[in-house]
């Protein structure tokens, strides 16, 4: 009997050491702190390219940054180990993000598009304890699904978790016919709801409620902006700036070389440069706009 149970002992041994050198080598030679796609990276790379990636897509592997400029993804963002941070400058669109074991800051300004009609989830962070929205981020989700995925499913421990969102002084948009699950713990710092009107946030229990009740998910649409200072609008006439089909086109009777600053309505500058010739025309998505030419600011409405 005791032969018997003597190599028992070692196989189990040999087991649990075995999987535990595979689990380390996952963690420290294989599990890489970002994926874009298949491809993973721990080291900093100031220019990542392929065929799935348009636009400029960079990584600091010191301050654990991913960097995306005007990209767009034909595929899933995976972030693992570290608390990860999402840099948006211009708008930016990917099919799906996936939040590892630790908390994610997204940072503005620019605007990024999780997903689209044909995505089921657009936002897995089941494993993840706190995210944070800032810097006049706009984080648009979209899913024919579930927007926000935050079912803790209990891997690595055996405990609770009641992921926190952060939101501030940026702006988020969810469709989806369920947007969030789970989200007990919402932190809202210079932004308001919008939509649901019936929905209010409590900043006592940090909660969104219906009727005095806390809600711990919501339906099709949910709508948080932020905050924003009133803008004054300045017309000269010897600049027009008016919306079209597609664009923005400016004419300016003054010589071109004056610049021109397109901004959203949460004061996010889009676009930059000096006028081309006396007529330009700026393709930009629909949308409400801020433009100042020189000294004129107007606001425009792009269909």
């Amino acid at each position: 009997m005791k032969r018997r149970i003597l190599p028992l002992t070692v196989l189990m041994l040999l087991l649990f050491f075995s999987c535990e050198a595979v689990w380390g080598q996952n963690d420290s030679d294989t599990l890489y702190d970002v994926y874009i796609g298949d491809t993973g990276f721990n080291e900093s790379n100031d220019n990542i390219t392929g065929d799935f990636i348009t636009g400029h897509v960079s990584y600091n592997s010191d301050t654990h940054t991913l960097t995306l400029q005007d990209a767009t993804l034909s595929g899933n963002i995976d972030f693992w180990r570290h608390f990860v941070k999402l840099k948006l400058i211009g708008d930016n669109y990917i099919d799906g993000l996936f939040i590892g074991p630790d908390s994610c800051a997204i940072i503005g300004p620019g605007y990024l598009r999780v997903g689209n009609d044909t995505v089921g989830t657009a936002i897995n962070a089941e494993r993840t304890t706190f995210l944070l929205l800032e810097g006049r981020a706009t984080l648009d989700i979209v899913s024919n699904h579930l927007g926000i995925n935050t079912y803790y499913d209990y891997v690595f421990d055996d405990y609770f978790h009641i992921p926190c969102f952060l939101i501030d002084s940026s702006s988020l948009t969810i469709t989806a016919p369920t947007c969030y699950n789970l989200i007990d713990c919402w932190w809202l710092l210079g932004c308001h709801i919008v939509s649901p009107a019936d929905v209010d946030y409590n900043p006592y229990n940090y909660s969104f409620e219906q009727d005095g009740n806390a809600i711990t998910h919501l339906n099709n649409y949910l709508e948080i902006q932020a905050n924003v200072t009133g803008l004054s609008i300045v017309s000269r006439p010897e600049v027009r700036v008016y919306g079209v089909s597609g664009g923005i086109r400016v004419c300016s009777d003054k010589q071109p070389y004056q610049n021109v600053e397109v901004m959203n309505m949460l004061g996010q500058t889009l676009y930059c440069r000096p006028l081309q010739s006396d007529e330009d025309f700026i393709p930009i998505r629909s949308g409400i706009y801020i433009v100042r030419v020189g000294k004129t600011t107007e606001k425009v409405i792009v269909r």
